[in-house]
């Protein structure tokens, strides 16, 4: 839990927990409630249609404050040394991520960004500071991350080159780079600090659900499955069933893994990072668990093979199809014997297949360019 010394800190702010709330409760009462105690009057603005105006003695503090601290910043410029100025920046770039004002809360992190004889680690804070805010209203921070990695490798300390892998590691989730999130987030498991972003909870929850897509079993069992950190975190709730799906994988429990799978949608859903990916999670969980049954197998009968993951014949006669045909599992259907048989993947259509895609992605980056180039 947060001490009265963490919610003064500048790293606090903003309260991600609550973008995270919003998310699940939209305008609830208990959102109501967490806005009020921030006097977060630019998130009631924003978020309060059915609460009627902001009331104003909540107003009143944030104007209050606001001149405080624009006046304390003043007088550090006229009366103190650096070290005081950019304390008081902090304060009030600090002051508007809390009530929600983004547009003024980057703002102000630029200005500090561009005082004289910054050290890497105030850089970083500013940096990161941008990242939280843009974040919590869903802009993508790509670049300023680019940038804190760049003053990072540059002379950032240890913990702050940590806690940005986990940054980074949220922002590839949000743009679907699924295979760098996993690796990124596993890579923090055992060092996580980085609270004032994620809690650990949803961290190892991000984190078991994308490495259930992307490790081997033998590093999932290893680096996941066993590791006391994950373990001890989740224990209930979506925390819980997100680590039935990864061990019922890993052992080949594959009705099981089906049944958790479906039940982890609603988890997924309440996630404001998984949220929009959701049915496409969905689907690779699903073709993981065939790859991997499939695998052991040069044929299975189809009926084996339904009773395995706890379907019928028909169902799983229809999905295989799909995956088939879009070319994400190597086999085929022996309709008239009933059964699946694996084939050995073409190494010269895989090939041509890579080179499609490859060229995909660089047409789309070059039409990306050509806008701002345009612009």
């Amino acid at each position: 839990m947060a001490t009265k010394k963490d919610k003064e800190d500048p790293k606090s702010y903003p309260d991600m927990a609550l973008a995270e709330l919003y998310h699940q409760a939209g305008g609830s009462e208990e959102v109501k409630a967490k806005v009020v105690e921030l006097q977060a009057t630019k998130l009631w603005a924003l978020w309060g249609g059915a609460w009627g105006k902001v009331p104003a003695d909540i107003v009143k503090a944030v104007e209050e404050e606001e001149k405080t601290l624009k006046a304390a910043l003043e007088t550090a410029r006229e009366e103190e040394g650096e070290t005081d100025i950019l304390d008081a920046y902090f304060a009030l770039a600090s002051f508007y991520s809390k009530i929600g004002d983004k547009d003024t809360a980057v703002t102000t992190f630029d200005e500090i960004l561009k005082l004289g004889k910054l050290s890497s680690q105030k850089k970083l804070e500013a940096l990161m500071g941008k990242v939280r805010i843009m974040s919590f209203f869903n802009v993508s921070p790509t670049k300023v991350l680019e940038e804190a990695h760049t003053v990072a490798e540059a002379g950032g300390d240890w913990d702050k080159r940590n806690r940005l892998k986990v940054y980074k590691g949220i922002d590839c989730i949000v743009g679907r780079d699924f295979e760098t999130a996993a690796k990124l987030l596993a890579s923090c498991v055992k060092t996580f600090s980085c609270e004032e972003y994620i809690s650990f909870d949803g961290f190892c929850l991000l984190t078991v659900i994308l490495n259930t897509l992307n490790m081997t079993r033998v590093d999932l069992k290893k680096d996941i499955i066993d590791g006391p950190e994950i373990r001890g975190a989740l224990r209930e709730g979506g925390g819980k069933l997100a680590r039935e799906v990864c061990e019922a994988l890993h052992s080949c429990e594959y009705a099981t893994y089906f049944k958790a799978v479906v039940a982890l949608e609603p988890v997924l859903e309440s996630s404001r990072y998984l949220s929009q990916h959701k049915s496409f999670i969905v689907r690779e969980m699903v073709v993981k668990g065939y790859q991997q049954f499939l695998q052991s197998y040069k044929s299975v009968k189809l009926s084996s093979m339904a009773q395995a993951f706890g379907v019928t014949e028909s169902f799983l006669d229809a999905h295989l199809c799909r995956f088939i045909n879009a070319g994400r599992l190597m086999a085929k259907i022996d309709s008239v014997e009933g059964q699946v048989e694996t084939t050995v993947a073409d190494k010269k259509n895989q090939q041509y297949r890579a080179i499609i895609e490859d060229g995909d992605k660089v047409l789309n980056r070059v039409q990306r360019l050509s806008r701002v180039v345009d612009v």
